[in-house]
């Protein structure tokens, strides 16, 4: 569980459990897992592969997007908890408390980036998020190469 974050940025993953995520506002999720959940947040953007379909509740201005991310044993990782590189970016999320008239977050097709400073410390950590390193094999992206 995280709570309160403000301006942050998580990398999580690949989490056996779910991920909650609470009164959070301004930050960056990077996350891999079983299932994902988010309650009072707002401008957040989230770069996600997980396994169930998303969950907010009482959120506004989520951005969602596909996952990119690399990291030495990340192989190993997934298959530790059961998950394969080869999948879909999320298609749907549940809202709980959707506002009428208007959604409360998005769906978007580019990756997630981070600033210039941010790309250099993960790379000095071996950790990328750039689409040329990610293990992720979404299956959307082989079948416009198809």
């Amino acid at each position: 569980m995280v709570d309160d974050c403000v301006d942050c940025t998580l990398i999580v993953g690949p989490l056996h459990g779910n991920l909650f995520i609470r009164g959070s506002s301004n930050c960056k999720v990077f996350y891999v897992g079983q299932q994902f959940r988010m309650r009072d947040c707002k401008e957040v953007d989230i770069a996600i592969y997980c396994r169930t379909q998303p969950i907010i509740e009482s959120s506004a201005n989520i951005r969602f997007y596909p996952l990119n991310l690399f990291y030495p044993n990340l192989h190993e990782h997934l298959t530790t908890i059961g998950m394969s590189a080869f999948g879909s970016p999320p298609r749907s999320i549940h809202d709980y408390t959707p506002t009428p008239g208007m959604r409360n977050y998005s769906i978007i097709d580019d990756e997630l980036r981070m600033d210039l400073a941010s790309s250099r410390e993960l790379r000095a950590s071996v950790i990328s998020l750039d689409h040329n390193d990610s293990v992720f094999i979404q299956k959307e992206y082989i079948e416009k190469l198809g």
